[in-house]
């Protein structure tokens, strides 16, 4: 009995392991929604993460979030012009974010850095004279 019962545990905790595996690392934003395994790990422990991205320019930018030094960002949102993206994970971390023109090239972060869980970052200018402003209050 002990030696089935083993087994079914072994067998459930194999089975529930997809549904935790996220290529995201449990980010998603207002413009790329949750997956079913983000979902459940937000209702789990509670919103921790939440970095606001507002786009002041006259053209789209790139955010991307990229975690634990991957080559591959984890999370791509296209925000246009004059919208704003939330950047959300269920456990509060500093966050690797990625802003780029529509050439690719970094307008932030410049130097590298990580932002905390609860920054406000503005974009504003126009296409090659961009500046970004990154308000920490709630930090």
């Amino acid at each position: 009995m002990q030696k089935m019962l083993a087994s079914l545990v072994a067998l459930t905790s194999f089975a529930a392991a997809p549904v935790f595996a996220d290529a995201t690392q449990g980010y998603y934003s207002s413009l790329h929604p949750q997956s079913v395994s983000s979902k459940i790990k937000a209702a789990v422990t509670g919103q921790g993460t939440d970095i606001v991205v507002g786009n002041a320019t006259n053209v789209v930018i790139t955010n991307q979030v990229y975690v634990n030094g991957n080559p591959n960002p984890v999370l791509n949102d296209y925000v246009n012009p004059n919208t704003i993206d939330h950047i959300y994970n269920g456990v509060a971390m500093y966050t690797n974010v990625v802003l780029r023109d529509p050439n690719g090239y970094v307008i932030f972060p410049n130097p590298p850095r990580l932002v905390c869980p609860y920054a406000n970052i503005v974009v504003r200018g126009t296409y090659g004279n961009f500046s970004t402003s990154v308000f920490p209050d709630n930090c």
